[in-house]
Formats: structure tokens, C-alpha cells, sequence
């Protein structure tokens, strides 16, 4: 590996998907990204390019926003846009109020899945895929989820999340600039048209478990909960089967919860522990079993998908009619059985699915609002506080495809327990602005194809090719069939092959570039470096990692100002698209990001603490521009003279040990240098470098005594007659030590 590289991964952390900022996009790429909406088309033309890939296409450029005489919803005042529109308003019928369940009233029964079979009909299909109705066939709301939220479904269709939808008019312009991005949105952002996009949107099926309604009204002597077991991957496991009996045993030593209910296996001769009811459930009935007020059994409702996931359970609970049974005061013991049938009846048992990763989301982007406000805008702050007024559903799907890879997801291949439905939370979502979507084919024209493309897998691609009759190419390999399917695409000979793509694809969603920038920053604020994570949050939770308690008292700024950080974002930028360039052997994109790297470090440094009445601790200037581009430089050198491009890396060296007076890598810059400049055939020049690195109180040890030996080498007469004090040291023989 090149040296520098690893160094540079680490200081550049998780990659950001949102294009460059349009100075640096015009100082390193010779031509402009494969965006279809360009900066250089004017506010108007970009607030309608931005529009139109929401509203699915096909919009005149100076259409006007109508409202739906069904809905209200906004749209564009184009025929087809309005026709389209209206034909779905008609087909739904009168709107209809969308309801969530809560965990209790869900029956644990299996995904539905959808038909993977796709009809290759030929291309004059008629393919109704808009905006208003994301997927005609169903489809793309098939989709089934073991989970549901315990919000009600006001929050998922809460004006709030578009409330001041920012356009972030002060961030750094990127080639599908912030404010271009969100200035659609904010035109859009009335206080209903969430509420009404939402409400026309079919949920997912699912068949729900109720309550005996006696046991919520009249507090009658029987109650049916439908609950899971939590706990599973700290015991053993058990093959478990569906029907199969099950006790509980109250355990008050817990030094977690002293509320502990185990749940115990009644299949085996020796009853097995199988974990714990979920801590809600478990606070309201411990009093009860405690004063045997209560007799609980139950049985397993179905086997869990994967090994350690939750068994979904169901508990018939019964007061004891004892009449030997003697209470102190009976008012007690029957206050907490009306507790216990409010808390099941009202939903206030919160579902014990593992949604640690939303509260550590939500608590990262609020700890960097609160300590680092300065550095936003009111529009971003706007935006970022919006993911607060984002339903359960909302929050989780978001949290999830931000930590994946992707880009791009498949909403078909998308199935977490936690999220009731997915199609509402990826449409909320969307109408947020932290997704962006692809359900019809003018869509797929305002992204970069190859990312899309990139969704499909080996088997697809050839299926594609093979309806296309383009066959005879015989590819196999992936990145083969990809360069294929990209070159009847760019060549235009070949206008059906969007639509293929999208019958195989279905309805994607991947993060805005909006989103992806702004969290990319907050990620960013609250580590403090690109090594760590959200997967950090997880290692606290597991109890594998623990920080010590303290309070933290600010007396500096990491940043000062938000220039100070848009530039260090700026740098991060340039390392990462050098790292990229150098995984795809684009040599001459390296070549621009040096000299651009090269470019900014002769002015960076004069600005730094000009304005400060104190300077900051020193390990603040880690987080800096002038601290990132020495990196990037001296990658460059590696890169040089691994090209025997001596002249070009000499020059690199030259410019870091002028400009930079304090880091610890003077040293490898001027071995380097000194090395390069006798590649050159100057010796004179190499051992002048050799004798200053050698009294340079940066230069570190190991870097030192290697140049201590050039010079011993260099100076022999007649360049030098004198001989340096140090010549005993470094020729001296290090005894060697054998331990056995």
C-alpha cells in the first residue's frame, strides 16, 4: 500500500454519497457530474428540474402549482400531470383515516411476500407510475412488516415533518446544489399536504390480534396479551414450536430490573429458560404476581425467523379467585389490576423490538445541535429538527439505508420487523426530503443509471440483455454486463431499456443529498473523527465498550466559525475523491486533487487564528483544512515516486516543509526529499536537506537516525572533511539479546 493511504482511509471514515461542491467539482473534474440538473440553469430552471423529478416528469417548464379539487394535494398544472392525478384520487374513492395498531394488538403472523414473478410484457405497456401513486400494481405496498409502531398514525402525518422544510441557503452549493434541493420542498410545505398525501396511501395488510373487550371495560377477571420474549441471545437455545406451553417466574434479585419476569420453556422434562417479558410489561404485572394476585400461562404463537429474534408469545392472565387468599387492603391489589388492563388496553406498552440505533440517532443529531449550533444554518437546524416530528416508521427506515451501503435500496428486498409500513414511511420520507425515490421511468433519467443499474444482480442483467436480444456479446462478468448495459443506454439506440430496468428494479429509495450532507456533518461534530461510527453506539449498548461518566465543559470551539468548517469539509472531499480515484486507477483525477491540495495549502495557513484573542489546544489543529491537505500531499509523494515522477514530487516536498513549520511528518518529508533530490543526481543538494533534518526539532527519532547515516554516506571527502559528532552513535553495534 501506497504510504498515506491507510492514514488518509481513516481520516476520511464513511464516504459521502452527495456530489462535490460546485468550486471543487470545476477544480478537479475536467467535465461536469453525471447529474442531469445543472448549476449553471438559473434559480427558475433549477426550482422546476428539482420539481419535476418529484412529480414523476413529464412537466411543462412553466407549469403553475394547482390543487387537486379531490385532495388538495399540490401539482403540477400540466394535463398530464393533472389527469394522471386525478385518475388516482377517482380510483381511491373518498379518503379514509389511516389507523396504526399498537404492539399488542398485532398477531405475529408471517411477512407476506410478494410475487417475484415480473411481466415481460413487450415495451408499448402502458406503465402507470407516478408520484400520487407510487406503484399501480400494489406492489411496491405489499410489503409486510412483524412489527408496528405504537405511535398513533397523527405522527406519521404530522404536518410538522415539511414544517419549515429549509432550502439551506448557506451551505456550500453543490452541483445539485442544497438550495436548489429543498427550495421544491419548501414551496410544497403547507401544513396539509402531508397529512393529505399520507392519508390517501394504502397501508399494509396485516391481521390484528385484539383484545376481549370486556377485559379493557370492565376490568373483568381475564386478559389475552400478545407479547414477545426478549433476551434470547443470552441463553440457550431452544428448538422452539408453535403451540408449545410456557410459564413465568418472577426474578427479583435482577440487577438489571428488579421488576424481571423470566419466561420459562414448558416443553422440556426440565423447564428452560427462554429470556424475559419486555421491561414495559413486565413493570405493571411484577406487583401483581408478587401479592399472587395473578396466575399468568401462555403458549408460543409462532417461531421466530432468525435464531436470536423475539418469540412472539401470547399470555392469558387471570385474577386468582382464592377465597383463602387474604389481602391487607383490597383496594391495593385491584388498583393494580385496573393499572395493568389500562396500560394493555391504551397501548402504553411500548414494542420491545431492538430500536436502540433510532434513540442513539436522534441523540447524536440533538447533542450536535445543542454544543455546535453555531455552525448551521436556521434552515438546516430547521431540516435536522424535522427528523424529530418523523413518525417511528419514518425515523427507523431512514436510520437503516443511511448505514447501509447502497446507494440505491429496493423497496421489495426492504423488510424490518420494527417498521409497520414501509410504503408510509418511505413516502413521508420523500415528502421530508431525506430520500429521494424511483418509481417511473422519468425518474430514472434525473439519477446517475450506472448507481441504479448497479441494484441489479448478474442474473438480472443478463435477462435484460437477453429480452433485448443483445445477447451475442456474451458477457458473464458483472462489471461486463454493467459496461454493456450503460453503452446502448448513453448510444440511444436502445429507448426501451430504462423501462426494462425499472420492471426488474421496482420502486428504489436511496438518501437525499440533502440528508446525506447535513448527517454526514453531524456524524462528523459528535465523533470527531472518520474512525468511529453509529456502530459505536451499538458496542456501548452490548456492554462491549464503556466510556467513563464525566461533564464536559466547552472553553473552545473545535470550530470557530462555520467557514473554518465548510473548509475542512471541503478537504475531506478532496481526499475522498483521491482515495476513489486511486481504487479506480484514475490517475489523472489524482493528478488534479494534489495540485488542487497544493493550491489550497499555500493559503490556508495564513488565515488560521488570525482573529483569536486565545489560541486553541494544539490537537485542535487536527481539525482543520491545513491539517488534511499535507495528508493528501503526501500520499501524492508515494504516488510520484512510484511513477518515478521525482521532479514533480520533489516539488511537493519542497512546498510542505516551507509551508508546514509543526507536524510529525517533517521527517518523512525530508528523508524523502533527500532521497528524491539523489535520484535526481543531486547529491550536494540531498545532503543539504539530510544536515537540516538533522538538527530539526520535528524530526522524530527513527527519521533522524536515518539521516544521520545519509549524511555519513553523502559527506565523505571532498564534499565535507569534518566528521559529524554523532558518527559513534550510529556506527555503534547494538548487543543483541536472545530470550529464550
Amino acid at each position: 500500500m501506497l504510504n498515506g493511504r491507510e492514514s488518509l482511509a481513516r481520516l476520511i471514515g464513511r464516504r459521502r454519497r452527495s456530489p462535490l461542491i460546485a468550486s471543487l467539482a470545476l477544480a478537479v473534474s475536467p467535465s461536469s457530474p453525471s447529474r442531469s440538473h445543472q448549476a449553471d440553469a438559473g434559480d427558475d430552471a433549477e426550482r422546476e428540474a428539482t420539481a419535476g423529478s418529484s412529480t414523476g416528469g413529464r412537466d411543462g417548464a412553466g407549469a403553475e402549482w394547482v390543487a387537486c379539487p379531490v385532495c388538495g394535494e399540490s401539482i403540477r398544472g400540466t394535463d398530464y400531470c393533472v389527469n394522471t392525478h386525478l385518475d388516482i384520487c377517482l380510483t381511491r374513492g373518498t379518503k379514509r383515516k389511516l389507523t396504526q395498531s399498537t404492539l399488542l394488538d398485532f398477531s405475529f403472523s408471517k411477512k407476506a411476500t410478494a410475487d417475484p414473478a415480473l411481466n415481460n410484457s413487450d415495451e408499448t405497456e402502458h406503465m402507470e407510475l407516478t408520484d400520487g401513486n407510487v406503484s399501480s400494481d400494489g406492489a411496491f405496498f405489499s410489503l409486510n412488516s412483524g412489527m408496528v409502531n405504537s405511535k398513533e398514525s397523527a405522527d406519521a402525518s404530522s404536518p410538522g415533518c415539511l414544517h419549515g422544510s429549509p432550502d439551506i441557503s448557506e451551505t456550500c452549493g453543490t452541483c445539485l446544489s442544497l438550495d436548489t434541493s429543498l427550495q421544491h420542498m419548501e414551496n410544497t410545505a403547507n401544513n396539509d399536504v402531508v397529512e393529505k398525501c399520507l392519508s390517501h396511501m394504502p397501508s399494509t395488510e396485516a391481521t390484528s390480534c385484539t383484545f376481549d373487550a370486556r377485559s379493557v371495560t370492565d376490568y373483568s377477571n381475564t386478559v389475552l396479551v400478545d407479547t414477545v420474549v426478549v433476551g434470547r441471545r443470552f441463553h440457550e437455545n431452544i428448538e422452539l414450536q408453535e403451540g408449545a406451553s410456557i410459564t413465568l417466574l418472577r426474578d427479583p434479585q435482577n440487577a438489571k430490573d428488579p421488576d424481571a419476569i423470566k419466561v420459562l420453556y414448558a416443553g422440556y422434562e426440565c423447564e428452560q429458560m427462554l429470556g424475559y417479558l419486555p421491561r414495559e410489561l413486565a413493570k405493571v404485572l411484577a406487583p401483581l404476581l408478587d401479592i399472587h394476585y395473578t396466575e399468568c400461562e401462555g403458549c408460543v404463537v409462532g417461531a421466530p425467523e432468525q435464531q436470536l429474534d423475539h418469540v412472539p408469545i401470547q399470555l392469558t392472565c387471570q385474577k386468582c379467585t382464592d377465597k383463602n387468599e387474604i389481602y391487607g387492603d383490597l383496594k391495593h391489589p385491584q388498583f393494580l389490576w385496573k393499572n395493568f388492563i389500562d396500560a394493555v388496553g391504551n397501548g402504553n406498552l411500548q414494542q420491545p423490538s431492538s430500536t436502540r440505533y433510532q434513540t442513539n440517532f436522534s441523540l447524536m443529531i440533538k447533542d450536535v445541535i445543542a454544543n455546535h449550533s453555531h455552525l448551521f444554518s436556521d434552515k438546516e437546524k430547521s431540516f435536522l429538527d424535522s427528523f424529530q416530528l418523523l413518525s417511528d416508521g419514518g425515523q427507523r427506515l431512514f436510520v437503516r439505508i443511511y448505514t447501509r451501503k447502497g446507494p440505491w435500496f429496493r423497496m421489495s428486498s426492504i423488510s424490518y420487523r420494527e417498521i409497520s409500513d414501509l410504503g408510509q414511511a418511505a413516502m413521508e420520507l420523500k415528502l421530508a426530503g431525506y430520500i429521494d425515490m424511483i418509481s417511473s421511468v422519468d425518474d430514472l433519467s434525473n439519477y446517475d443509471l450506472k448507481e441504479v443499474i448497479d441494484v441489479l444482480s448478474v442474473p438480472e442483467m443478463k435477462e435484460i440483455l437477453k429480452k433485448l436480444q443483445k445477447n451475442k456479446a456474451s458477457c458473464t462478468r458483472r462489471h461486463e454486463l454493467l459496461s454493456t448495459l450503460l453503452s446502448l443506454y448513453h448510444s440511444g439506440t436502445c429507448t426501451i431499456l430504462p423501462k426494462r430496468i425499472l420492471k426488474w428494479i421496482g420502486t428504489c429509495i436511496r438518501t437525499s443529498n440533502v440528508a446525506d450532507e447535513l448527517l454526514w456533518r453531524v456524524q462528523r461534530l459528535f465523533f470527531l473523527n472518520g474512525d468511529q461510527d453509529l456502530s459505536s453506539f451499538l458496542l456501548v449498548d452490548l456492554g462491549l465498550v464503556r466510556f467513563p461518566v464525566y461533564a464536559c465543559t466547552i472553553s473552545h470551539r473545535v470550530f470557530q466559525e462555520r467557514s473554518d468548517l465548510l473548509q475542512y469539509e471541503e478537504a475531506i472531499q478532496v481526499a475522498q475523491v483521491m482515495d476513489e480515484s486511486l481504487d479506480n486507477n484514475n490517475m489523472e483525477m489524482v493528478t488534479r486533487c494534489i495540485e488542487l491540495s497544493e493550491n489550497r495549502l499555500s493559503t490556508t495557513p495564513k488565515e488560521e487564528n488570525a482573529t483569536m484573542a486565545e489560541p486553541p489546544p494544539s490537537f485542535f489543529s487536527r481539525f482543520s483544512a491545513s491539517w488534511v491537505y499535507p495528508k493528501i500531499l503526501t500520499l501524492g509523494v508515494s504516488v510520484y515516486e512510484r511513477d518515478r515522477r521525482y521532479t514533480d514530487a520533489i516539488r511537493i516536498l519542497k512546498r510542505l516543509l516551507s509551508t508546514v513549520s509543526s507536524d510529525r511528518k517533517r521527517g518523512y518529508w525530508t528523508l524523502r526529499l533527500s532521497v528524491d533530490l539523489e535520484h535526481m543526481n543531486r547529491p550536494n543538494e540531498s545532503l543539504s536537506i539530510a544536515e537540516a533534518g538533522v538538527i530539526d526539532p520535528w524530526v522524530r527519532a527513527g527519521s533522524k537516525i536515518a539521516m544521520q547515516r545519509r549524511v555519513l554516506r553523502l559527506s565523505k571527502p571532498p564534499r565535507r572533511w569534518k566528521v559529524p559528532n554523532y558518527v559513534n552513535v550510529v556506527n555503534r553495534n547494538i548487543k543483541e539479546v536472545h530470550i529464550s
